[in-house]
């Protein structure tokens, strides 16, 4: 069966009751089948024979879908071959949605496939062919947490897999960058690499590579993998005993022999040791595998001693330690030993050489942190580094170590500027959670992999108090409101998006002779039921050339409940349009009220990716990747941010502009802004308390009256009392909670409190960051009964 068989069959399709799942496999399918089809037009006929394209659903169908799927795909879609051809390798993503990779030579991703019903959700949206490794894992991983799949409130895990090619072009270090940049710090990662025959024998047991190989990682490392058996729970239950399980480093001793250096270590009964690293560096006293790299590579775990004869320079002074290995990329770096090769000319007998005094090891300063608080922001502050050897800083932060440091605890930040020392941080930042006290510390980077860490600082990150809410009223059920246009041989059709607890599904409906089209008199060509999708297209081959087509969106509601939107005309033309072009974006900038506040022009185009934010304080003209990005927005819609004067340095001139992404690596640098950052952040407004006054009347009717606070940051006044001088919230209880600031007194009745005795009121004003302040006291005595 041809292409275009499938594409009428798919036509076909549109006229009839299918359910959106179902039509899901049958676009994606020739989607990727239509790639591959260009791809190797040219070479068909040879390609036919051998060729090892092919995409795997497991999504359960009813029995009479799945004939029609089998009747459909036979013709087409073929097994793989057991083994890539030279050069290619597989990637496999696991969160819950499960999305294997083929990509070629230079790691571009030729073809994806889909794993499980969750990963063709997931990839509905979103397109990968065509990106460079990275960059199509940090699109999925950033898709998963725009679906929820991975989300703030519980513990998420991202396995990446790589299979059939030993040297990819990312390391564990890069992706851990890229899925910080995509998820934030709300998901870990772990990186293995394993071989086809790995990936063959796990697809005979009907499992994801990837998870059939962390599975024997696992077991290569005493755990056991079986009690872990519920979706992403099976990932992150396995890679949580595995982080948290010590790997112990060998005690390394070392003399001279013979005119060699020998070193030797205790045996390491470990289970998962697959041999050792032994390291040599002539400056760093801590030397470690792979920041140090290594001078040889033993591969048996019961290896005690090395004896050094080449990877070193005779009369050199070195620090020699062994890294012990594990599975998993996991390294643990024994200690270091100061030994000097000797030279080996010949002696006399008797006569011992006398060698130079060592070269004493260079020294790396460390940073030192300070921190306060400023409203409901922390600001942290460190001494700059002017060593030539400084590459950056890493600010770490970790709620249970008291010395974090980088690598080990990660880093919320990096910069490489050394005149960069300061940071504001606030609930969100990184994942940092208001109300928690956490460790900050910077660890300075230096050339060579060093790194130094500084002290810590605790500090406890502000929690804003949350204001109650109104009752939400119930939304009206409403039409959506559609657009359209032809582009790049395509119908291309978004409306607005329903949010209603009651929305069912969008119903796109189109004909040619009714000028308002609705479901279900007109039938529909698409049914969705994702309410954030709110655009499809369809290629202008479903329609007949040079007609004119009205469409509609017909939105369904769960009570039965239809409603048709306005209508639009379109006419399928004669022949093909040109394509679209992929422009820039003009941006503009200002600053005011304490930040940086950025806009520019939407991009309307199928294409689009995303919006790269750049800033720069030399390059007049900065774009994207290289001068970096400060933010990555892929909502198109979203053409604006702000940035706190506190996050950049004072008094200095920046370069912001726009960098757009397309689809295919595209990059659109645009026109630049400069703006000049102010010498000195704004002022914190004081926030104060408000005094009270109060009387009793003959009735026995209280009244209390207030000062008004007048503060941008104001939340509102709790009304407290007690028995007790100076109540205050929230030790005290509170009568009235009062949200707005105009509002300054209360009427109470004796009645409400125990007779003959003496009450004191006062006011608790409450302000954004969780400052409370409380003001003076009012004594009111009651009257008898």
């Amino acid at each position: 069966m041809q292409m275009f068989d499938i594409e009428n069959e798919l036509n076909k399709l549109k006229i009839k009751d299918v359910q959106p799942d179902e039509r899901i496999i049958y676009e994606t399918k020739l989607r990727m089948r239509s790639v591959m089809n260009k791809k190797h037009a040219v070479k068909r006929e040879k390609a036919r024979s051998k060729r090892d394209f092919f995409t795997h659903f497991t999504i359960k169908v009813p029995a009479a879908v799945a004939l029609i799927l089998a009747i459909m795909l036979i013709p087409v879609f073929v097994i793989p071959a057991t083994s890539a051809p030279a050069g290619q390798a597989f990637y496999t993503i696991d969160i819950n949605p499960s999305v294997e990779l083929k990509v070629d030579a230079s790691d571009i991703v030729m073809s994806v496939a889909c794993k499980n019903s969750d990963a063709v959700q997931l990839m509905r949206d979103i397109n990968c062919i065509g990106l460079g490794i990275a960059e199509a894992i940090q699109t999925i991983v950033a898709q998963a947490k725009t679906l929820g799949y991975i989300a703030a409130e519980k513990e998420n895990y991202v396995l990446v897999a790589r299979f059939g090619q030993e040297n990819g072009s990312v390391t564990k270090k890069d992706l851990a960058k890229v899925v910080a940049d995509a998820a934030g710090d709300e998901a870990k990662i772990m990186f293995l690499i394993g071989s086809l025959l790995d990936k063959q024998e796990a697809e005979g047991q009907g499992k994801s590579a990837g998870v059939a190989l962390l599975e024997k990682e696992a077991r290569s490392n005493g755990v056991d993998p079986d009690k872990y058996r519920q979706g992403n729970g099976e990932i992150g239950g396995i890679i949580k005993e595995l982080e948290n399980r010590e790997y112990p480093a060998p005690v390394v001793s070392g003399n001279v022999l013979n005119g060699h250096v020998v070193l030797s270590w205790n045996k390491i009964g470990s289970e998962g040791l697959t041999g050792y690293k032994v390291v040599a560096s002539r400056d760093n006293p801590s030397p470690e595998y792979p920041g140090d790299g290594s001078i040889a590579a033993l591969t048996d775990p019961n290896s005690t001693g090395f004896t050094v004869k080449e990877g070193v320079t005779p009369g050199e002074t070195y620090y020699f330690s062994v890294s012990a290995v594990y599975g998993g990329e996991v390294y643990a770096a024994g200690n270091a030993v100061r030994l000097t090769v000797p030279e080996q000319p010949e002696q006399s007998p008797g006569v011992t050489p006398q060698p130079s005094p060592p070269e004493p090891p260079k020294e790396y300063e460390s940073s030192r942190i300070r921190g306060s608080r400023i409203g409901e922001k922390i600001r942290l502050s460190w001494e700059k580094i002017t060593s030539d050897d400084f590459v950056g800083y890493r600010i770490v932060a970790s709620a249970t170590d008291s010395t974090p440091k980088y690598p080990k605890n990660g880093a919320i930040k990096y910069y490489t500027d050394n005149d960069r020392t300061s940071l504001s941080v606030y609930e969100g930042f990184a994942g940092l959670k208001g109300g928690k006290s956490y460790y900050f510390s910077v660890t300075v980077v230096y050339k060579g992999d060093r790194y130094v860490a500084g002290n810590a600082v605790r500090l406890k990150i502000p929690e804003p108090e949350p204001e109650p809410e109104p009752e939400p009223e119930e939304p009206a059920m409403k039409a959506a409101a559609i657009s359209g246009k032809i582009s790049d041989g395509k119908v291309v059709l978004s409306w607005n998006k329903i949010s209603h607890e009651q929305f069912q599904g969008y119903k796109v409906v189109t004909s040619k002779t009714n000028s308002h089209p609705s479901y279900p008199d007109d039938g529909y060509i698409d049914y969705i039921e994702n309410a954030g999708t709110t655009h499809a297209s369809h290629s202008l081959s479903d329609f007949e050339a040079g007609k004119k087509y009205y469409f509609s969106i017909t939105v369904l509601y769960k009570d039965g409940t239809r409603k048709a939107g306005n209508a639009i005309a379109l006419t399928i033309p004669d022949g093909s349009e040109p394509e679209e072009p992929m422009t820039a974006t003009t941006i503009g900038g200002s600053i005011g009220d304490g930040k940086v506040r950025l806009s520019w022009d939407k991009i309307s185009h199928d294409k689009f990716q995303g919006y790269k934010v750049v800033a720069s304080k030399t390059n007049s003209h900065p774009s994207y990747p290289d001068d970096g990005y400060i933010s990555y927005i892929m909502n198109a819609d979203t053409t604006h941010a702000s940035f706190d004067l506190c996050d950049f340095d004072a008094g200095k001139k920046y370069y912001f502009s726009i960098t757009v992404l397309y689809d295919g690596g595209t990059r659109k640098a645009g026109n630049a802004v400069s703006l000049t950052i102010p010498e000195a952040c704004k002022p914190e407004e004081p926030m104060t308390a408000s005094s009270i006054s109060g009387s009793i009347d003959s009735e026995g009717k209280i009244h209390l009256n207030w000062h008004k606070i007048e503060h941008s940051k104001f939340e509102g006044y709790k009304l407290v009392y007690s028995k007790s001088p100076n109540p205050s919230y929230p030790s005290d209880p509170y009568i009235d909670y009062i949200t707005d600031p105009c509002s300054t007194s209360k009427t109470l009745s004796a009645s409400d409190f125990d007779a003959s005795e003496t009450y004191y009121f006062s006011i608790t004003v409450l302000y954004n960051g969780g400052v409370k302040k409380p003001g003076n006291d009012v004594a009111i005595k009651m009257p008898p009964t």
